[in-house]
């Protein structure tokens, strides 16, 4: 079996279609800003720095903060992939 290793044993980010609509709507400087912190996550999805928090009672399901938004993933580990499959303004994320 060969096994491809990924430089710097970075994450795969995949995302939802929903998603995919949320940042399309983005404008420009708030994309680049959730752009950046992804490329932070993908590096390590756990680091504390980046205001990451564990969600209670949801296996492997964490939140990322950026400022008034919020980004909800899932880690799977035994894949190297990060699976964003919300992301909303802070007053609808939850609902």
């Amino acid at each position: 079996m060969i096994k491809c290793v990924k430089p710097n044993n970075m994450y795969e980010i995949e995302y939802s279609k929903k998603v995919m609509k949320f940042l399309d709507k983005l404008d420009e400087k708030i994309y680049q800003r959730i752009r950046l912190k992804l490329l932070l996550l993908q590096k390590n999805p756990f680091d504390t720095t980046l205001n990451v928090k564990k969600m209670k009672n949801l296996e492997n399901t964490y939140r990322l903060r950026i400022g008034k938004i919020r980004i909800l993933y899932k880690i799977y580990k035994d894949k190297i992939l990060i699976f964003v499959f919300n992301m909303k303004y802070r007053g609808n994320i939850y609902k």
